[in-house]
């Protein structure tokens, strides 16, 4: 396989509330040769919010991340629907107006940037079809999921407005995820709801038509049979996979059990990645009987957490017991001196009595043991 590479910019999310994202996409990333260099000084696309209210700091923002990936003579890779609609909006709305262009260079110049306008954003999906093609994808694979049933979920971003994104040109980014998911082996399940929004934009204005969005996605794929959806926006994948338990209760009286997936989750369980690398634990949805039956005996949790919990109870029990041996041994220090100073009747009015000469090498031998342990 030939080696690509390419400046990566995993945004906020796969670096904040979605790291099993991120996680899943190195692991992913080495299977396929691609090597990438990320971008650690960009900034937050806006998703689409800020641009809203100031459409030119927002544009200002990602033509300086494309200015820095310039700079590098790479293309840039995203694994976030949200940021490669932005950005590709951005990249849009410069190319197409050069005064536009140069007013926002004027930004950069400070900071000795400059954009030319020579830098392709493309996300993870259109990678493995544009710049691997399945057939290469597919020589990956060590395990098929035939007989699995997968909902794309596309989200906003990555399918309008179809001009910025290329679509003419490449025809094939408008069912990509169709096309990966099929690469794998399983089926996919088709349902109208998979090119429209997962309402994360309007959740905080409007929460109840954004958790009904969800309610009528995640239940309309349920009800055709998916055993799991598979989107390329860890921003859907926050609305869908946070809120669908609470509101399929509520909007349909069912159970929301349909595991929401990331893409290169799917990619690395074909791949035959273990599903504790691939951070499924870290799901709200449970994934427990999904991965059991794609990977029957598979281990799903990582073992360095559980060896880590041992050792934190280890610690817990063995400090338990020092603070219990503490106790006692100072009892027994403490009633050495009062025999000692007042007398033993005295003390053993209240405490059955023992000789001082038992008490005495008790607390000796206490002692001793505090001074081994560099008390």
């Amino acid at each position: 396989m030939i080696t690509k590479k390419y400046a990566f910019y995993p945004g906020c999310v796969a670096r904040g509330g979605a790291p099993e994202l991120y996680d899943s996409s190195l692991l992913v990333l080495d299977k396929l040769g691609i090597e990438t260099i990320e971008l650690e000084k960009a900034a937050c696309t806006g998703a689409g919010v800020l641009q809203e209210k100031n459409q030119k700091l927002g544009d200002v923002l990602n033509i300086r991340t494309l200015a820095l990936a310039e700079k590098m003579n790479l293309p840039v890779m995203t694994i976030c629907s949200t940021c490669q609609g932005v950005m590709s909006q951005a990249n849009h709305r410069v190319l197409n107006n050069p005064e536009y262009l140069e007013e926002i260079n004027s930004e950069l110049k400070e900071e000795g940037l400059e954009y030319k306008g020579t830098i392709e954003v493309k996300h993870l999906l259109w990678i493995l079809i544009e710049d691997i093609g399945l057939d290469e994808l597919k020589k990956t694979f060590k395990k098929e999921l035939k007989g699995f049933h997968f909902a794309p979920f596309y989200g906003c971003y990555i399918v309008r407005p179809s001009d910025a994104l290329g679509f003419s040109e490449n025809p094939e980014r408008q069912h990509s995820l169709d096309m990966v998911i099929d690469s794998t082996g399983a089926s996919v399940t088709d349902f109208s709801g998979k090119t429209k929004c997962c309402g994360f934009p309007i959740l905080l204005i409007n929460q109840k038509n954004s958790l009904k969005m969800v309610s009528n996605h995640t239940g309309e794929a349920k009800d055709k049979g998916a055993d799991a959806m598979v989107t390329p926006c860890p921003l859907c994948h926050l609305n869908l996979d946070g809120y669908q338990g609470k509101v399929r209760k509520d909007n349909r009286g069912d159970k929301g059990d349909l595991p929401i997936i990331h893409l290169p989750q799917l990619i690395g369980l074909a791949m035959g990645i273990e599903p504790y690398r691939l951070g499924f634990k870290r799901h709200i949805v449970s994934t427990d009987d999904f991965i059991s039956s794609i990977a029957p005996g598979a281990r799903q949790s990582d073992p360095q957490n559980f060896n880590i919990a041992m050792l934190i109870g280890m610690v817990g029990f063995a400090s338990l017991l020092f603070a219990l041996i503490t106790a006692i041994g100072a009892f027994f220090v403490l009633r050495a001196i009062y025999i000692y100073e007042w007398g033993d009747n005295s003390f053993t009015h209240y405490i059955d009595t023992c000789s001082f000469e038992g008490i005495y090498f008790i607390g000796k031998y206490f002692c001793s043991f505090l001074s081994f342990l560099g008390f």
